[in-house]
C-alpha cells in the first residue's frame, strides 16, 4: 500500500508531506530549491506549493522508492541527487 498520508504544507525549510508506504507514515521535505531545479525555474521566488502540486507524482514517487529503500530519517529529506 502507498499512499499520500496528509496534505503538503510550505514551511520555512520547503514543501512538508507525507506518504505511507506498507502501513507507515513517512514524513518528507522538499526545499524550494529542489522545486526550482525540477521546474527548470531560474526564478528564486517560485510559488512552492503550485510547484509541489504540478510535480506531486514525481516527487512521491521518489520518496516512496526512499521509504522502501529503507531510509528511515524523519523527515526524510529529497534533495536534487534523488531526481538524477
Amino acid at each position: 500500500m502507498s499512499t499520500i498520508a496528509k496534505e503538503p504544507q510550505v514551511t520555512k525549510d520547503g514543501v512538508a508531506f507525507s506518504v505511507i508506504v506498507e502501513y507507515q507514515q513517512h514524513d518528507c521535505i522538499i526545499s524550494q530549491e529542489v522545486l526550482a531545479n525540477l521546474s527548470h525555474s531560474t526564478d528564486e521566488k517560485i510559488d512552492a506549493l503550485a510547484t509541489y502540486n504540478a510535480y506531486q507524482a514525481k516527487i512521491t514517487g521518489v520518496a516512496r522508492r526512499m521509504a522502501k529503500a529503507g531510509v528511515m530519517t524523519s523527515p526524510m529529506v529529497l534533495t536534487s541527487q534523488n531526481f538524477g
